[in-house]
C-alpha cells in the first residue's frame, strides 16, 4: 500500500481501550487504515459512511456485539462487510453463537499480534494484487475454455454418429424410422464439423 488513500478501511469497535491501542498498533504497522470507535449502537451510522474494508468489533461493545453483528448482516451497506469479533470468554457456546449471527472470524482476547494479522490478512487482501486481468489474458482463456468445449462434444458426437450409420446399415429405406434416423445423423455431422471449424479457430488463435 503506498499511501493512506490505497490503504484499506478497517473499523475497530470497542469500549475496551487496552484492546483498541493493541489492534491499532497491529494494524497500521500491516499497512491498513485503522478507524475506531466506542459508541454503542451509534457507530452504525458512522460506519455507513466510511464503508470500511472490514469491521473488527468487540463482543461486549453495547454489551451486546453479537447481537448487533446479527442484525448487521442485513444492512445494505455493511452487510456484505467482513467482520471478526473479539471475544474474551471464548468458549464454545460463544464462539458458535458468534458465527451463526455472521462474524467471519472470531480472535480471543487479549489480542495476540501474530494471531491478530493471520486473521486480518486472510480475509483482506492488498489492493495492488488484485488487478484485474489482462485483455490478453481474458483472451487465452476463452480460447482454452473453448477448446475444452470441443474436445468434450466431439466424443459424444463421434458415439451418435457411429451407433446412428450402424443402425442404418440394417434398416430398410422404407422403415418410418430410416428418414428420422438420417436427420439424427445429418445433424450430427453438422455438429461435428462446427466443433472442428471451432478447434482449428481456438488452436490458431493460441498460436497468434
Amino acid at each position: 500500500m503506498n499511501s493512506q488513500d490505497q490503504a484499506q478501511k478497517i473499523l475497530v469497535v470497542t469500549e475496551d481501550t487496552t484492546a483498541l491501542e493493541s489492534a491499532t498498533a497491529v494494524l497500521k504497522e500491516a499497512g491498513f487504515a485503522v478507524h475506531s470507535t466506542s459508541d454503542g449502537q451509534g457507530w452504525v451510522i458512522g460506519a455507513q459512511r466510511l464503508k470500511p474494508d472490514l469491521i473488527l468489533m468487540d463482543a461486549a461493545t453495547d454489551s451486546n456485539g453479537i447481537e448487533i453483528l446479527g442484525s448487521l448482516k442485513a444492512d445494505p451497506t455493511l452487510g456484505r462487510v467482513p467482520m471478526v469479533l473479539m471475544i474474551a470468554d471464548f468458549d464454545n457456546r460463544t464462539l458458535e453463537a458468534a458465527l451463526q449471527s455472521g462474524a467471519a472470524d472470531c480472535i480471543r482476547k487479549p489480542l495476540s499480534r501474530l494471531e491478530l494479522q493471520w486473521r486480518i490478512g486472510r480475509l483482506t487482501q492488498p489492493r495492488p494484487f488484485m488487478e484485474a486481468p489482462s485483455g490478453a489474458q481474458k483472451y487465452k482463456e476463452i480460447l482454452e475454455t473453448a477448446a475444452e468445449v470441443c474436445h468434450k462434444l466431439n466424443q459424444p458426437l463421434q458415439y451418435v454418429m457411429g451407433t446412428v450409420q450402424f443402425l442404418l446399415m440394417d434398416m430398410s429405406t422404407e422403415d418410418k424410422l430410416f428418414e428420422r434416423m438420417d436427420m439424427v445423423r445429418q445433424k450430427a455431422e453438422l455438429m461435428g464439423d462446427i466443433t472442428r471449424k471451432l478447434t482449428a479457430l481456438t488452436r490458431h488463435g493460441a498460436q497468434s
